[in-house]
Order: structure tokens, then C-alpha cells, then sequence
């Protein structure tokens, strides 16, 4: 705001002078103007492109996909390819055009899905989908606003997560000593470790001198094309570093040790040294001996080349869906504990819990489990607060009483 006020003064040519008063607006009257202007300029090019090209919610999923292809995780990329095919692609709603996709419009939608059984879970990954979709047309100035924001969806209840309790935990390790494929159990459970985490680990992430492991990636499973990738940890939190017991670094020094003897055994199969005494013990007709060679010279390669510390029979990844089958189910039923319903991110939800019960610090074990926040450890393991708040209560009536 600028006044202008006449002065007595005057100029040289007998003009008047003026005194100017100069005054700032309130930075709330700057935002809401600039709101204001970008509203306007939001609007104005919807319009434009409502009357030159009008673009259908599928023509905008197909542009959605082709630009998001080399910038998303691969399993991130398989869930909104597969929500497009099942309720954008083909479908009437799908024909409805961009600029006309309003808040009302969406719900009905999302009601009539609902009304085909469509599951809350399904719908939830659909508003997760399409809200993703909007928010990139109002950066491409398609829509002013994402109106898939105020759409009301069912609320899905997440199952509990299972977890052992500390007879059962020691009985599980008890159980994961007895055969030498187990120990990788041992190790989720000690590190919090997800299994995508621990299953792409490298050796040279491993520090047995300071007993550190370092998470700097995870594995990522095609499962439609089949494959792999290594990629970025979760969450910006999951890159970190996680300090281990001496027990488990001893273990981790011995498993490193048959591993290396596993890979000489393959590598001499190769040159042909320990042929002989291979195909004898696998049975195998002579007359294969070059494929055995083939097959451990490419077995020792992998495994050299992807250092993992945990590596398939083949060298590589194991696949998570098999550890879960074969190896996890094996060493339940030894501990007992089939039909419990435990999984693979049991351990890690076993590890978190045990220690949240030990009173060990929550920041710390939040740091440990590489949640983004305290305050998703707060709200994931909020059955063990009770517990806890009721121990610093003994604690503090022990010092004072």
C-alpha cells in the first residue's frame, strides 16, 4: 500500500513534491492473495482445457502410467496398473472426462463399487491410486484441484499383528539352531530387519569388528514378469544402521565361513577337481558332467558377484514365498508354534515388541525398526504402551515408596 501526501516544498520547475508513506501487507493477506491468483490461474486453464482437448480419466491413466514407468517402484507401478484394468479401463467411469470429475461424481462411484463387494481394502488402494492420478492433473493443470481427496471410503481394519512372546521366542531359536538354513530367522528377529532388507544384505554391509549392519537397500520381486531388483530401503529412515549382539556377530562370522566353503566346493565342481565325487552323489549319468561344470561355475559367479549374505542354492535371491513355505514353516513346527498364524514380519514384530517390553528406549527402537517417525512405532505398537506406562509406574513407586 502506498499514500501520497502533498509536501509544502516544491521543485525547482515549480512543481509540487509529494511525501510517499509506504506499507507492507500481512503475510496472511499475501498468502490468501496469492491463493487467490493461483485459483484464477488454475481456473483459467481448466478452461482451456475443457474447450481445446477434453481428456478422459483413462486417457489420463494411460499418461499417468507412461510418466510415473521409470520413476516408481516396480511393485508401486504393478498396484495402479492393476486398479486402472480393474475399474478405470473399459469401464464407464473411465469415459467420464477430467474437468468433470468432482467430488460427488467420485463418490457415487466409489459407492457402487462398494455395493459389488468390492472390499475396503480394494477401495482404499483405489482412492490411494487415483488421488496419486489427480494430484499429478492439477500439476499438469488439467483440474484445479484433486477432488478424490474428499471421497469417503470404508475404513479397513488391519489385521493385528501376531507375535511371540518371550517363551516362545526362546523356543524358536532353540528351533532355528537345529539346521543351518535357520539362522537367518535368528537373525530378523535380533535386527527388526524386514524380509526384503535382510534377503538383499551384502557382506560388505557387515561390519564384525563393530558388530554393525547397514541397510542400504531392499529387494523388489516381479511378481508378474518374474524377477528381481535391488532398490532404495522403504522410507528415508530405513537407510541406517543397526548395532548386533556379539552372539549373533559369532554366528554371523561362522555362516560367513561355510558360505566361502560352499563357494570353493562350487568353483572346484567348475574346474572339474570334485566332479567326480558330485555326480556320484547325485546319481547323475556321466555323460552330464559338462552341465554339472556349467551349473557350478554359474552358481560360485553369482554368489561372488552379488556377495549376499544369505543366498539362494542358485546363488542368488532367495524367494521370500519359498523361505515361507519351506525353510519358516519347518522350523514352526519344531518350536510348536504352527497354526499361530506368525509369518515372516512376525519376527520383526516380535524383536519390536520384546524390547519395547524390556524397557528399552522407543526412540531408539524406532531408529532400529527405520520407522519414519516415534510416532508410527507409537501408533503400530500402541497394545504395548499399557504395559509400559504401567512399568514406569512400578518404577517410579519403587524409588519413591
Amino acid at each position: 500500500m502506498v499514500r501520497s501526501f502533498p509536501s509544502r516544498e516544491k521543485y525547482a520547475n515549480g512543481r509540487k513534491r509529494y511525501i510517499q508513506i509506504k506499507r507492507r501487507c500481512t503475510p496472511e493477506t499475501a498468502e490468501r492473495a496469492a491463493a487467490i491468483a493461483a485459483e484464477i490461474e488454475a481456473a483459467f486453464f481448466v478452461e482451456i482445457s475443457r474447450a481445446a482437448q477434453p481428456m478422459t480419466i483413462a486417457m489420463l491413466a494411460e499418461r499417468f502410467l507412461a510418466s510415473k514407468r521409470d520413476s516408481i517402484a516396480r511393485r508401486t507401478l504393478e498396484i495402479y496398473e492393476e486398479m486402472f484394468r480393474r475399474f478405470v479401463n473399459g469401464h464407464p467411469f473411465g469415459e467420464e472426462l477430467v474437468v468433470d470429475a468432482d467430488p460427488l461424481m467420485l463418490q457415487d462411484t466409489f459407492d457402487y463399487y462398494k455395493s459389488t463387494g468390492v472390499p475396503a481394502v480394494t477401495l482404499g488402494r483405489l482412492k490411494a491410486t487415483l488421488s496419486a492420478m489427480f494430484n499429478q492433473a492439477v500439476a499438469w493443470r488439467q483440474v484445479d484441484e484433486n477432488p478424490v481427496r474428499r471421497v469417503l471410503v470404508p475404513k479397513h481394519n488391519k489385521k493385528k499383528a501376531v507375535v511371540m512372546g518371550e517363551k516362545e521366542a526362546k523356543t524358536f531359536l532353540a528351533a532355528c539352531r537345529e539346521g543351518l538354513a535357520y539362522f537367518v530367522f535368528e537373525f530378523a528377529l535380533e535386527t527388526f530387519m524386514r524380509p526384503g532388507e535382510y534377503l538383499a544384505l551384502r557382506w560388505s554391509d557387515i561390519d564384525l569388528e563393530e558388530r554393525l549392519v547397514s541397510v542400504n537397500r531392499a529387494i523388489a520381486v516381479n511378481y508378474r514378469g518374474g524377477g528381481y531388483e535391488f532398490k532404495e530401503p522403504k522410507t528415508r529412515g530405513s537407510k541406517r544402521v543397526i548395532a548386533i549382539s556379539e552372539q549373533l556377530a559369532e554366528r554371523l562370522l561362522e555362516h560367513k565361513g561355510r558360505q566361502k566353503e560352499w563357494i570353493a566346493e562350487k568353483a572346484a565342481i567348475a574346474s572339474g577337481e570334485a566332479l567326480l565325487a558330485h555326480m556320484q552323489k547325485r546319481g547323475k549319468n556321466f555323460r552330464k558332467r559338462s552341465r554339472a561344470k556349467k551349473v557350478a561355475r554359474e552358481i560360485a559367479r553369482r554368489a561372488v558377484e552379488l556377495d549376499l549374505v544369505f543366498p539362494a542354492s542358485n546363488g542368488g535371491p532367495i524367494s521370500r514365498m519359498n523361505l515361507r513355505a519351506r525353510e519358516f514353516q519347518a522350523v514352526l513346527d519344531k518350536a510348536g508354534l504352527l497354526g499361530r498364524g506368525l509369518t515372516l514380519y512376525s519376527l520383526r514384530h516380535t524383536g519390536i515388541t520384546l524390547s519395547l517390553l524390556a524397557g528399552v528406549n522407543i526412540k531408539a527402537v524406532s531408529e532400529k525398526a527405520g520407522h519414519a517417525s516415534i510416532g508410527i512405532t507409537l501408533d503400530t505398537y500402541s497394545h504395548v504402551i499399557p504395559a509400559m506406562r504401567q512399568e514406569a509406574t512400578d518404577r517410579l513407586a519403587a524409588l519413591l515408596y
